[in-house]
Formats: C-alpha cells, structure tokens, sequence
C-alpha cells in the first residue's frame, strides 16, 4: 500500500492524475451545452448589431428579435434541438451583460 501511495504522490503521478482530471473535464464541458453556447450567443448578438439599422423604429426591440431567431436557429443546428428555457434565459442575460460591456467600452 505505501508503495502505491508512495508512486502517486510522486511527480509522474501527480502529472498523470492532472491530465486525467484535464481530459475529464474537456469530456464533460463538451457534453454540457451551458458551457458551449457563449459563441453562439456572441455569433447572434453580432448578427442582430451587423444586419438591423440604427436608424431603424423600435431599434432595441427589432435587434433583440434578430438576436434571439439567430440564436435559436444556430442552436438548433448545432444541437439537432430547439433550446430549453433555461438555456434562452441564460443567453440573453449574457447578451446583456455583452450589450453593456460594449457600449462601456471593457470585457465582462
């Protein structure tokens, strides 16, 4: 027993269980859609910015409905699925989040 824990507490050990701990992760972040839809949400966001005019009626409400078709239709084709409500609620919090960090000038 001493020499088990003794070779995984060793440095090659320790590197070996960091990469697995790493590649567990990546497995898990690429089945957690949550974790996947940031660039998405930026890819809609921009094309809502890019195709509605400034100079448009109603210009808030008509970006946020380009936002959410894009987003609901990248989703989808990413995906095989249309997205859950937790997943629209999550996009346009961070979409706001993105709206004011824009117009202050700084990342979130």
């Amino acid at each position: 027993m001493d020499k088990i824990l003794e070779s995984l507490f060793s440095p090659g050990g320790l590197w070996l269980m960091a990469t697995a701990l790493v590649l567990l992760l990546k497995f898990l972040a690429s089945k957690w859609p949550k974790l996947n839809i940031d660039g998405l949400i930026y890819k809609a966001f921009l094309y809502a910015e890019n195709t509605i005019p400034d100079d448009t009626k109603n210009k808030a409400l008509a970006k946020a409905d380009a936002f959410a078709k894009k987003f609901v239709e990248e989703y989808t084709k990413r995906y095989g699925k249309a997205p859950k409500a937790k997943v629209a609620n999550l996009a346009s919090d961070l979409v706001e989040k993105l709206a004011i960090s824009t117009k202050v000038g700084r990342n979130v």
